[in-house]
């Protein structure tokens, strides 16, 4: 990939993150198009990512760990996310996850 690809998925996600981290941005209200649940043996919940787009660029949020994940062609970037409703979004899909396996 190009430096130019490279630079223009570093500003999405720079773009993505602003949006995340303004406080009158409702996490729960954004367009996600799948979540995915990273679980251990013990049926324990370690991460909740939220996939908001895929292709050019994929994106990925990581709701426990506070990350945002961005792969477009061979280049890929992780910045952090400084969000409290994020992480209080994600511990409240884990739990909600953890209750419907472990019943």
């Amino acid at each position: 990939m190009s430096h130019n690809t490279d630079t223009m998925l570093q500003d999405h996600l720079l773009q993505k993150r602003e949006d995340i981290e303004d406080s009158t941005t409702d996490i729960r209200s954004m367009d996600v198009l799948s979540i995915d649940y990273e679980v251990t043996q013990d049926m324990q919940v370690t991460e909740v990512s939220l996939t908001l787009s895929y292709g050019g660029p994929t994106v990925t949020l990581e709701c426990l760990s506070g990350r945002l994940r961005g792969h477009w062609g061979l280049e890929s970037h992780t910045i952090p996310v400084d969000s409290q409703d994020l992480g209080e979004y994600g511990r409240q899909l884990a739990t909600r996850f953890e209750d419907r396996i472990q019943s």
